[in-house]
């Protein structure tokens, strides 16, 4: 699903996408390394011939921060290389791409599509195709694996694909052999925005969030719940619009230093960022601490910085509403503000470039409930209709007679 916008960090570098607009800047001078606007193509529609809505579905990096690779919703797939800041290529995808990511020996992209398939890029195959202003069509890649369901993300490592879709799944595939199903790990209610992986002395783990405001955790090989954190009391609303709305934890960042994740909300007025840390005696995540971002309308992504206990929050400002990055270190039993550098104004200076849109992209995903008399008063319409069918069909019989 297309969001406003998306972050990623590294230690040498930021980058920022939303709609078209994709840039990298240096972390320690705020300079602009790269810059690429993407021409969406208008002839491109959907499955009932109407133009698709011009956005930036996901990016994201090479385990060893070599490739940036951003996909988009008129079916293209970019990839750049980071060393020299070079067009590897682009491509056209099959369907609709929805997510993406990179496997572990840093040269395949998987990405998952709107009608519920995996595909798989090779850096060489993209590289090789053609210069990015022709945009090659890549109808020849076959999917690797497939959901009867609209894949809403995906993730990997070094032995499994994680996929999740619409209907409440997440679906571990072996990495080798994507046809073979490892594990399917079943318990929400809803759809699933979000899958990542980690693993703990040698056990493969899955984290998950979904739209019935939880995030699980799962035995990936056995697909069984080791926990459920029902995280929509840490959600406080900030405004009437977000009252009695459904929080969806769609923004997940894994640590790489040790087990434990960022959690927060894309959705206008819930603008909380939950830091989670895993306790190895009870083998499940706790709350460790959580802040509110200063001067924010709207969370649009999380990320750690240079350890665990330094973050970037991507918001939507309340004051100007335009895109802005701030950085926050946590000491003394608490989040502070940490900018002040001038490489964090200048990256913000250039953000007022970006595109920002405030729409709710999960409301169209919950699957559609009523109350009784909603159904009781279908029912009675559809008794009455077959009714008067049976009357007029013996109607019919005895004039033929």
């Amino acid at each position: 699903m297309s969001e406003a916008a998306k972050l990623l960090v590294t230690k040498d570098f930021v980058v920022v996408g939303s709609k078209g607009t994709l840039k990298c800047f240096h972390l320690q001078s705020g300079a602009v390394s790269f810059s690429y606007d993407h021409e969406f193509d208008d002839t491109v529609m959907d499955g009932v011939g109407k133009p698709l809505e011009k956005g930036l579905e996901d990016i994201c990096l090479s385990r060893d921060g070599q490739y940036l690779c951003a996909i988009y919703s008129d079916k293209k797939l970019l990839i750049v290389n980071c060393r020299d800041w070079s067009h590897v290529g682009a491509v056209t995808t099959n369907r609709r791409p929805t997510a993406v990511d990179f496997q572990t020996d840093n040269q395949h992209v998987l990405l998952a599509d709107k009608s519920g398939d995996v595909y798989r890029y090779s850096v060489a195959d993209v590289r090789d195709s053609v210069a990015i202003a022709e945009n090659t069509d890549c109808e020849a890649v076959s999917p690797i694996l497939g959901h009867v369901s609209m894949m809403l993300d995906i993730a990997s490592d070094d032995k499994y694909i994680y996929t999740a879709d619409r209907d409440e799944k997440v679906r571990v595939s072996k990495l080798d052999h994507p046809y073979v199903i490892e594990s399917y790990c079943l318990g929400h209610t809803e759809f699933v925005c979000k899958v990542e992986s980690f693993c703990i002395d040698g056990v493969s783990m899955v984290v998950s969030c979904s739209g019935d405001s939880t995030v699980r955790l799962w035995d990936a090989k056995s697909g069984s719940e080791i926990q459920c954190l029902d995280v929509s009391a840490y959600f406080r609303s900030d405004n009437e619009s977000s009252s009695g709305t459904r929080v969806v934890p769609c923004i997940l960042q894994m640590s790489n230093d040790a087990p434990g994740f960022l959690l927060s909300s894309n959705q206008g007025g819930f603008s909380e960022v939950l830091l989670f840390e895993f306790e190895s005696q009870s083998r499940n995540f706790a709350l460790k601490s959580h802040f509110k971002p200063e001067d924010c309308e709207r969370v649009c992504d999380v990320k750690y910085g240079r350890s665990a206990d330094f973050v970037y929050v991507l918001s939507v400002s309340k004051e100007t509403g335009q895109l802005r990055l701030r950085s926050y270190l946590y000491s003394c039993a608490e989040w502070r503000l940490a900018d002040g550098s001038a490489a964090v104004d200048a990256i913000n200076c250039s953000l007022r470039d970006f595109q920002v849109e405030n729409a709710d992209t999960w409301a169209s995903l919950y699957k559609c409930k009523g109350d009784g008399d909603v159904y009781n008063s279908y029912f009675k319409r559809k008794a009455d209709r077959i009714d008067k069918i049976m009357q007029k069909s013996t109607k019919q019989t005895k004039l033929t007679v």
